[in-house]
């Protein structure tokens, strides 16, 4: 492996260690004031005071014009979630961090996967669902739980919503929960099995908001996507509805560890190669184990199991993404996808041929892939 390559591979690393420490979520909220409010979760290596600035960008979906732009100092000796509220009219958005470390003079990037609606306004108003393991909307709404894989071996996960309904004396709030079934190709909730229902009368006092609230046994569900769709209604009339799609991991360690071989070439992504032939050739796999889970210490230290699943994770969703006649994660876009994360997708047809557009605005980066036999190949 060549110098430039083994420079290119560590300051990916250093990147993927400094985002994994940082986590952006943004929810619509009914508050008098803020109808957003954007949430940065940062996990503390260490109980050091850090400084950071964030700054923060808001475009109207498809614009290089930024509606609004904050720039907030935080500064954390722990573990913490940052709420930043503002007001923005009904848009599609896409939003775009850079975290200034004033200690280390580096940055991080974050960006949503996809464009965050703003509710327009209606007869009854509804926030975001807000998740949380526990059972206190306050906890909830200040610092709901990032990202959308729910751990297995947690009993319950708590959901809430806000609802605003003026004219209204008694409304009907139905939740149901759905899993996803694989063989089906439909985004509808014809593409799901339903698994749990909840009802409740809710009355509505003039002016004032409503919080419903429910739990979901999650101890009782298996692995795999879920949908969380609450409808409101006025006896049998349909008024508004909010949904939210999760995931229940499963025990991502034992799959990682039940081909330990295939699971150290897969790493050819984050270390160089000679760092992998040296795994390969212990003969004994509980010392290959060992050394496997030292490799990840070495480069993130405390963070190393949080690492390596986070990694793990995203070849896995490359092998049932992107597999072209081989595992996902060795195609082309499995590797950009790996290495970048969600891109945003453009089909195009150019002289009768197909090809993907890849593009990741936070990088200034594009990616195109042409269609060959089936297969995507990586040509600009």
């Amino acid at each position: 492996m060549s110098r430039r390559i083994i420079i290119f591979v560590i300051s990916c690393l250093l990147s993927l260690s400094t985002k994994a420490q940082w986590e952006l979520g943004v929810k619509n909220s009914l508050d008098k004031v803020f109808n957003t409010r954007l949430y940065l979760h940062y996990t503390a290596s260490s109980a050091k005071q850090k400084n950071f600035l964030a700054d923060i960008r808001f475009r109207p979906r498809g614009s290089y014009r930024t509606y609004l732009r904050k720039e907030v100092p935080l500064s954390t000796d722990e573990s913490i979630v940052f709420t930043i509220p503002v007001t923005l009219p009904p848009d599609d958005y896409e939003i775009d961090v850079d975290i200034l470390d004033r200690d280390l003079d580096a940055h991080v990037s974050l960006t949503l996967d996809e464009p965050f609606t703003v509710h327009p306004a209606s007869e009854v108003q509804v926030s975001d669902i807000f998740l949380s393991y526990r059972d206190s909307f306050q906890q909830a709404f200040l610092a709901p739980l990032p990202g959308k894989t729910i751990s297995q071996g947690v009993e319950n996960l708590f959901y809430y919503l806000e609802i605003k309904a003026p004219g209204y004396e008694v409304l009907s709030v139905r939740a149901v929960l759905y899993k996803e079934q694989k063989n089906q190709e439909s985004t509808s909730t014809q593409a799901y099995e339903s698994m749990y229902q909840s009802s409740q009368v809710i009355y509505v006092t003039e002016g004032q908001k409503l919080v419903f609230k429910d739990v979901i046994p999650v101890a009782n569900l298996s692995e795999g996507e879920y949908l969380l769709d609450i409808r409101i209604y006025d006896d049998d009339e349909p008024l508004n509805n909010e949904g939210i799609r999760f995931e229940v991991g499963g025990n991502i360690q034992k799959k990682i560890f039940s081909d330990l071989d295939e699971s150290i070439r897969m790493m050819e992504y984050t270390v160089p190669v000679e760092i992998l032939e040296r795994l390969l050739r212990f003969p004994d796999e509980k010392v290959k184990a060992v050394e496997f889970k030292d490799v990840w210490k070495e480069l993130y230290g405390e963070n190393a199991d949080k690492m390596m699943e986070a990694y793990f994770r995203k070849i896995y969703q490359a092998n049932e993404r992107f597999g072209e006649g081989t595992d996902g994660w060795q195609t082309d876009r499995g590797r950009i996808f790996i290495q970048y994360g969600e891109p945003r997708i453009k089909s195009l047809t150019i002289n009768g041929k197909e090809y993907e557009r890849w593009t990741y605005g936070k990088w200034s980066l594009s990616f195109l892939f042409e269609k060959r036999n089936q297969r995507y190949v990586l040509v600009e």
